[in-house]
């Protein structure tokens, strides 16, 4: 939106904005929600919507980066020692926000932007692998650990694309479970 994150009229409308979107989804498809629909919806002016956003598109992107920057955030990675373990937790944490956001998930799996949602999910993914690899004490060269954040990232993704549109989502234990007989442990 805009880089008045901390102004609480701002914080104020980006939500309501987001919860209208929500809402909306759950009666329709992305492509047929307008602009004076989401933001009568979230009872601001047209005006308002065009100051931080050019149009829905824009705003989806934020949407899915406001809502998706929670889904990290919400447990503590430091904890975890290996890197499958990561790709096991990162791979959970997208499932839980899949879950938490079944109806945005359905709208948008309905709508011709699934693959935006899931090309958004992958730069976070990519990028959490990524900084994470060259954190660690090991040394590592570069090369390779684009090569792990890339394989890692497309694993999660396809299977959660899968998942998505099968709509079937085994629970967490199941996941940990997946990994480890893929992994060997």
């Amino acid at each position: 939106m805009t880089n008045n994150q901390n102004d609480l009229r701002v914080m104020k409308t980006e939500q309501a904005l987001c919860d209208a979107f929500i809402e909306l989804l759950e009666h329709k498809r992305f492509e047929k929600i307008t602009v004076n629909e989401l933001c009568d919806k979230a009872m601001i002016r047209r005006a308002t919507f065009y100051t931080h956003f050019a149009d829905k598109y824009e705003f989806f992107a934020f949407f899915v980066r406001r809502t998706r920057s929670c889904f990290l955030k919400c447990a503590d990675a430091d904890s975890i020692e290996t890197q499958d373990d990561y790709g096991s937790f990162l791979f959970i944490k997208c499932m839980q926000y899949v879950r938490e956001n079944q109806s945005f998930i359905e709208g948008i799996t309905q709508s011709s932007l699934l693959h935006v949602l899931l090309d958004i999910m992958a730069e976070e993914i990519y990028s959490n692998i990524y900084e994470r690899i060259t954190n660690n004490e090991e040394e590592i060269d570069e090369e390779t650990a684009k090569f792990y954040a890339g394989f890692y990232t497309g694993g999660i993704l396809q299977t959660l694309k899968g998942m998505i549109l099968s709509k079937t989502f085994p629970d967490d234990a199941a996941i940990k479970d997946y990994f480890h007989g893929l992994f060997g442990k």
